[in-house]
């Protein structure tokens, strides 16, 4: 009888120490996974800090409000026409590329900047297109328009970007007064 006693006690010792691991491990895997989502969230953070920066900058503000403002048509655009709405699109590019490889949520740009995306999208299509074909791609920049797409969708109410004419910017103040009404504090 003290056999079986010694080995019925060998194994609640066996199972309690096996269910203290357990529990130590669940610990600190709990642990480990709080971890890593607090250094996603200082890593997009770190990002989000970064965009700000880059699309707050005065050389930034001053290209998009440029470009929105063009009313010419794109084969009157001057040089320096072209070089505004191209660091637009390099910038909107960068930005849907972060967000499509999940460094930053599309939430926090589209409720941010989705306004002036599309904005900058309607003034800059054309040129776009054209910078398509001079490098022989469909997708070149492509992040710009899908990021687009997805502000458009967001901001779906149709009378929103009426009157916008695709490549010229045309009443893009006007729909801009009206957005910030509704947005206020939108950035530049």
């Amino acid at each position: 009888m003290d056999a079986l006693w010694v080995q019925a006690l060998a194994a609640i010792v066996q199972a309690g120490t096996l269910a203290v691991t357990a529990w130590i491990f669940l610990r600190q895997l709990r642990v480990m996974t709080a971890q890593t989502l607090s250094s996603a969230r200082a890593a997009e953070g770190q990002t989000l800090i970064k965009l700000v920066e880059m699309l707050g900058a005065r050389e930034m503000i001053s290209a998009r409000n440029h470009v929105i403002a063009l009313k010419a048509p794109l084969h009157e655009w001057a040089a320096d026409d072209r070089h505004q709405a191209e660091l637009v699109i390099r910038s909107f590019d960068m930005t849907g590329l972060l967000v499509r490889n999940g460094m930053i949520s599309l939430e926090i740009v589209l409720s941010t900047w989705g306004p002036r995306i599309v904005e900058s999208w309607y003034a800059t299509e054309a040129f776009h297109r054209q910078l398509n074909r001079e490098h022989r791609s469909e997708s070149y920049m492509d992040n710009f328009k899908w990021l687009a797409e997805r502000a458009k969708e967001r901001n779906s109410d149709p009378s929103r970007w009426k009157g916008l004419s695709p490549g010229t910017g045309e009443d893009a103040g006007q729909v801009m007064d009206g957005l910030a009404r509704h947005k206020p504090g939108l950035p530049g």
